[in-house]
């Protein structure tokens, strides 16, 4: 009887032990699954993402003529179509295109007005724009376009602005000034190159 009752503790201990090492097991396999199916967040986006607000293809296709006529320009500058004497209207490198007016405005300054579409691969846009920036310098001179889906960059100095749409390859050049012009002619025409490539991505949207 007392040999009974011995068996009947060392039972009720081994079960106790069981359930404990049971549960700890249970408890250990919930925790490493936790870890297991934990994610860490992803940033969303990346350096180039603009929300695109139309399809631009057109805009960047290679073409036989320029992206914006002589009647075009004159509106923009708010000035007759006489006011525009015709430099270079043709091919421009071995797929681009291009066009350069002098122009008189209405005070009688003269100024030059050009637009050329170049070839750039994509790859090669891409990089461009992360030059540009990373560049502690050259991100001074970047800005969004007022549609907000395009990149422009303006030289410091050379009068003109680069185009830049990173879901699409190639570029276009927008030359709105002269080295000749004033510091308050420099602002105005600044504000038409601008102007004209608001025109211009809103033409060619789709």
């Amino acid at each position: 009887m007392k040999s009974k009752k011995i068996l009947i503790i060392v039972f009720g201990l081994l079960l106790c032990l069981g359930c404990g090492q049971s549960g700890k097991k249970e408890r250990d396999d919930t925790s490493e699954g936790e870890v297991e199916t934990t994610t860490q967040e992803v940033p969303k986006g990346n350096k180039f993402d603009l929300e695109q607000k139309g399809d631009y293809t057109r805009l960047y296709a290679f073409s036989t003529e320029c992206k914006i006529t002589p009647e075009e320009v004159a509106a923009i500058y708010g000035i007759p179509t006489c006011n525009l004497k015709e430099v270079s209207n043709g091919p421009s490198g071995e797929k681009g295109y291009g066009c350069s007016y002098i122009i008189t405005l209405n005070d009688g300054t003269e100024s030059v007005f050009g637009q050329t579409l170049f070839e750039r691969s994509l790859a090669d846009v891409q990089s461009e724009i992360s030059n540009w920036q990373n560049g502690t310098y050259e991100q001074k001179f970047l800005r969004t376009s007022n549609s907000g889906d395009h990149y422009i960059w303006k030289h410091p100095n050379q009068g003109y602005f680069l185009l830049y749409n990173p879901n699409y390859a190639n570029g276009i050049k927008i030359q709105y000034k002269t080295l000749r012009n004033t510091k308050e002619q420099r602002e105005y025409l600044e504000q038409k190159g601008i102007q004209a490539i608001d025109y211009l991505i809103e033409k060619y949207k789709s």
